[in-house]
């Protein structure tokens, strides 16, 4: 990898913006108000409970759900499903289903009431939307049931809160497709407690019109640690660039054909950087960015001027 500058490509300015490396939506605290079954393989077949959730694009790293439950044993696994356009009767577009998760917390939190929290730790990408996620535990075939709890919102996180736009499907119960919540409590602000975690994922984006001022921004990195913010070629955005021995990060694939190091940004405690700078016509179009997280050596996608 050459470390130079290039006719076309002028930095001027580098400046921060902050926003939490780490993302979490959470419903609220349960609110005893009711509860609907969310399980599997216990005493009836299958049951989902959704509600809905806005997510600004990231790693997910974990999901819970709060319950009511008899549950003995514990569950051996859990299952989450994500859906894009749910509405009543409508399934929508599924995007996620992972079944028989075995990474799991299944926490006592009232003995009395024998309320129980089920995190599934996983891992994946999910982008900016808004969804309905379902989660259950799943059992033994034995003697056990789980109903996920409502809340009103208290300690919720995220967006959105309180619209009523939970649903119930289970064809044990006679419901084989969505139904509102709110058409079978009756009605109500019907939202469940459940939370969704990860972290940004490490990206690149753009801003401005070429030729003209542009600001490039990162988001996800280290907190605090050095970015790399590399172009290619002119005409190399198509191909790649493998950094050689003897250099940081030897070894790591750049989605870039001839690529330039062009400046070593620092991240601040949120993990982002940004760097703004005059950008001319012979760049447009014909070269593309790409950041390096120096302490992980992970890369980004390749964002086209």
């Amino acid at each position: 990898m050459r470390t130079q500058s290039w006719t076309g490509l002028a930095v001027l300015a580098l400046s921060a913006s902050v926003a939490g490396a780490q993302i979490c939506f959470y419903g609220g605290d349960n609110d005893f108000r009711n509860a609907m079954p969310s399980e599997r393989n216990t005493q009836i077949d299958a049951a989902w409970t959704f509600d809905d959730f806005d997510w600004p694009g990231g790693v997910v790293r974990s999901v819970r759900g709060m319950y009511l439950a008899e549950f003995w044993p514990a569950p051996v696994a859990g299952d989450i499903a994500i859906h894009r356009g749910m509405g009543e009767g409508e399934w929508g577009e599924r995007l996620i289903q992972i079944r028989d998760i075995t990474e799991l917390e299944w926490t006592l939190i009232d003995s009395f009431f024998y309320i129980y929290e089920l995190e599934l730790n996983l891992s994946f990408y999910l982008g900016p939307g808004t969804y309905h996620i379902g989660v259950r535990p799943v059992g033994t075939g034995g003697d056990q049931s789980a109903m996920l709890l409502t809340t009103s919102g208290r300690n919720s996180q995220g967006s959105p809160i309180g619209n009523d736009n939970a649903f119930f499907q289970s064809d044990y119960f006679g419901f084989p497709v969505p139904t509102a919540v709110s058409n079978l409590f009756g009605p109500g602000t019907w939202d469940f407690s459940i939370g969704v975690c990860g972290v940004e994922a490490f990206e690149l984006a753009l801003e401005g019109e070429c030729p003209g001022v542009m600001r490039a921004s990162v988001r996800g990195a280290t907190p605090d640690g050095r970015v790399a913010l590399i172009a290619s070629a002119p005409g190399g955005c198509g191909g790649q660039t493998v950094i050689p021995p003897g250099l940081p990060c030897a070894g790591a694939i750049l989605p870039v054909r001839g690529a330039s190091l062009i400046r070593i940004l620092t991240a601040d405690g949120d993990g982002r950087a940004s760097l703004s700078g005059s950008v001319g016509a012979p760049a447009c179009g014909r070269v593309c960015l790409v950041a390096l997280d120096a302490a992980t050596c992970e890369v980004s996608n390749a964002a086209p001027l």
